[in-house]
């Protein structure tokens, strides 16, 4: 497979080091590279990336979602992205449940992962290395570790960080390769940062959420999540589950989940971040 770089260069197909991925991890991947294929045939900017704003003019493709399968496509800019979602939610004329499909997938991570062989009642979920100690408020991972919890790093952790973590909350960090996604159904509560796809899980099943998201020079790491966990819980209209299936739905929302679906509606999202900025964006890559 021929490396994907993104913006700034840099190898982003080896995020995951030795940590496997699921199949629907695999079915992400691979959507992700057509998708990425058509947008640069099309004669857009488009990189394989999780952040914003760190490309002018570009798309960012991602993976989206392990229990889902799914595919992003994100203009690299949060506001203008976040205007989209907004104007997508109100474009919905078939609804799918997929929090039902969230709820009913055997595989909620998209890591293979082991179930856990005790369940906590509260569980502070955490960033991976490359944004961890920035990302996460540990404030709130301390309130969840005092009320009795329990935290549990992102399956891609750098062993220096794992063993910070042992230090500064003794015997309540589990296994690396426990999946989160097992642990949220039972939980009481989950503190889960924006950037964590756990969201998803998290809201399907109704549980209750704390962002532990530290927000202090949070643009720099916006990641492919965040915008669409935020655009879900503003709402104040709908539920979260209620929204989080119309955002899923919406055929402008950028979000796909099979080669037909990409085929059918990659350009209304397209078009209407071009409307947004009013802009021709295929003559800008001229």
């Amino acid at each position: 497979m021929a490396e994907v770089v993104n913006v700034n260069g840099e190898s982003a197909l080896t995020r995951t080091g030795r940590i496997t991925p699921t199949s629907q991890g695999n079915e992400s991947r691979k959507l992700a590279e057509y998708v990425l294929t058509k947008l640069r045939g099309m004669g857009y900017k488009a990189d394989f990336d999780v952040c914003h704003d760190n490309g002018n003019g570009h798309f960012s493709v991602f993976e989206f979602c392990g229990a889902l399968g799914g595919v992003s496509i994100r203009y690299m800019d949060y506001a203008i992205h976040q205007q989209v979602l907004a104007k997508a939610m109100e474009s919905v004329d078939e609804v799918t449940d997929f929090c039902d499909m969230i709820r009913s997938s055997a595989t909620p991570d998209k890591y293979k992962l082991r179930r856990a062989l005790s369940q906590p009642s509260q569980v502070a979920f955490l960033a991976g290395s490359n944004c961890m100690r920035v990302a996460i408020d540990f404030d709130k991972v301390a309130e969840c570790v005092a009320n009795g919890g329990m935290v549990k790093p992102h399956p891609v952790t750098h062993e220096r960080h794992i063993f910070e973590l042992n230090q500064d909350f003794p015997k309540a960090i589990m296994p690396l390769r426990v999946a989160g996604g097992s642990l949220i159904p039972d939980l009481d509560k989950a503190y889960i940062p924006t950037t964590s796809e756990l969201n998803f899980v998290a809201m399907a099943h109704g549980v209750p959420i704390e962002d532990i998201s530290l927000h202090d020079n949070w643009s720099v790491f916006r990641s492919c999540y965040a915008s669409y966990v935020e655009q879900i819980r503003k709402s104040e209209a709908h539920s979260d589950q209620d929204a989080l299936n119309m955002l899923f739905s919406s055929p402008k929302s950028g979000l796909f989940f099979s080669q037909e679906d990409v085929d059918n509606n990659i350009m209304n999202y397209v078009k209407e971040v071009e409307k947004t900025i009013n802009e021709n964006l295929f003559r800008s890559t001229k």
